[in-house]
């Protein structure tokens, strides 16, 4: 038996909790960092702990000479001011932002810390022109998500931003003493920074000369994208795997995909998995936002696999109560929440599909990826997880890496099954029942044009 993927110590493999010991663990990497530390997210946010612990790597930085530091987040994103943030740092000056929080470290470290920002072509034109701030989001973004501390890796679907230390339940696999894998995401991040914009000492964001500017010029600099990130994220090769506790027990097997640039790696590899499940199988999935494509649906209907899918509740879904256009965006999801659970019910396959949704008071819910049990094993064999969120925007809008750990090691799995359930013991029972209370009929103009358009961009 072979498996494609690099190999790591099951050992090493330490599945965090909740945000909160994500947070230290982040910090601890930092502080304990002597020669690299990689961070990759949408944004670093603007409250006290993101602003300790971008503190903690300038301290670091100073007691520390051989230190690198190299940072990549979205463009949009990591420009936007805090005019259009979160409540919770409404307190911040106007017109602070990720850049303006990491200029202090830029300056004092010009040659041993990076900041790069990852524009997407699709934001080009008349929508680069006219969409404003934090409304052009929509189109894409730069969502991976990796946290590189020396051959110390986190993989998470999680931001560095307040809530996502606090009270955002999200995954994370901390993987210790893992060169090769640490070196992978290090050398995949700053392969991908090529094509970025960089942020200089001045405190403004410049593209290197040799890279056409991205939202003049999209089709060439899709094109130089498309052949980065080919080579930014090489399959790994095969390897033998050991089932008697040797050294090869588990694999990990990143895959990026932006399928508008022609870059499919984690879509592939996630269908092939899907393909080859069987009737006595069970697929967990977990998702901030139910938008599942067909893509991934029809491989497990076709395998009459049962589905188990944990969401977040509306009052746990991150927009809840938010203000402008996208207050509707709970209700959308609650929309196509219910049309996933009315077509296995259509197709006498309501027995195949449990659903759940997280519900804890005053947090809201972020956590993505799938636990894949092989016939009636009562522990999962297989975890998917990153930053997808398996819809539409995941396949085809924003820049997404995810990672495939497999692992035949019996106390693994039984660490992976905890996690499952502590992320579920948060939640309830989805019935039909359900979406006919007042609070969750969705209007009727909200469900066709979620099913037209909306869900295009979700």
């Amino acid at each position: 038996m072979s498996a494609a993927g690099i190999p790591v110590s099951s050992d090493n493999v330490q599945i965090l909790e909740g945000p909160q010991e994500f947070y230290n663990e982040v910090i601890k990497g930092i502080k304990s960092a002597k020669r690299r530390v990689t961070l990759a997210a949408l944004y670093i946010g603007l409250g006290d702990l993101e602003k300790q612990m971008v503190e903690t790597l300038y301290e670091t930085s100073s007691s520390n000479p051989d230190l690198e530091c190299h940072i990549m987040m979205d463009y949009l994103r990591g420009t936007r001011t805090s005019g259009t943030k979160e409540p919770r740092v409404s307190n911040a000056p106007s017109s602070e932002s990720s850049v303006t929080l990491l200029s202090k470290l830029k300056q004092s470290f010009p040659s041993r810390v990076r900041v790069s920002f990852f524009h997407s072509p699709l934001l080009s034109g008349l929508l680069k022109r006219w969409l404003p701030e934090r409304t052009n989001e929509i189109v894409s973004v730069f969502h991976i998500k990796a946290n590189v501390f020396d051959n110390d890796i986190i993989i998470t679907g999680a931001n560095l931003g307040d809530t996502y230390f606090t009270t955002r339940q999200d995954r994370y696999i901390l993987i210790r003493n893992s060169p090769m894998l640490a070196e992978y995401f290090h050398n995949a991040i700053d392969k991908v920074s090529t094509v970025c914009y960089d942020l200089s000492t001045g405190g403004s964001l410049h593209l290197p000369s040799n890279v056409p500017v991205p939202y003049t010029h999209p089709a060439e600099f899709t094109s130089m994208l498309r052949q980065v990130l080919r080579s930014a994220f090489p399959c790994p090769p095969l390897l033998p795997a050991s089932q008697d506790g040797g050294i090869h027990t588990t694999f990990v097997r990143p895959a990026v995909q932006m399928g508008a640039v022609g870059v499919r790696d984690d879509e592939t590899l996630t269908v092939d998995m899907l393909s080859k499940v069987s009737p006595q199988s069970t697929i967990a999935v977990a998702s901030g936002y139910v938008n599942f494509c067909d893509r991934y649906l029809d491989p497990i209907r076709h395998s009459k696999a049962r589905l188990e899918v944990v969401t977040s509740s509306p009052q746990a879904n991150s927009f809840y109560q938010s203000k402008g256009p996208s207050y509707y965006i709970p209700h959308a999801y609650t929309a196509m929440a219910k049309d996933l659970f009315d077509s296995y019910r259509k197709n006498g396959m309501s027995d195949k599909l449990r659903m759940f949704e997280y519900t804890k008071q005053g947090w809201s819910f972020h956590a993505k990826g799938m636990w894949v049990y092989h016939g009636a094993d009562s522990n999962p064999s297989l975890t998917l997880l990153g930053s997808s969120n398996f819809g539409y925007r995941s396949l085809e809008r924003d820049l997404e890496c995810e990672v495939q750990l497999s692992t035949t090691c019996p106390k693994l799995q039984q660490r992976l099954q905890e996690e499952k359930e502590r992320l579920f013991s948060n939640s309830q029972i989805v019935s039909s029942e359900l979406f006919s209370h007042a609070e969750r009929r969705v209007p009727l103009w909200l469900q066709w044009a979620t099913r037209l358009f909306v869900k295009r961009f979700l």
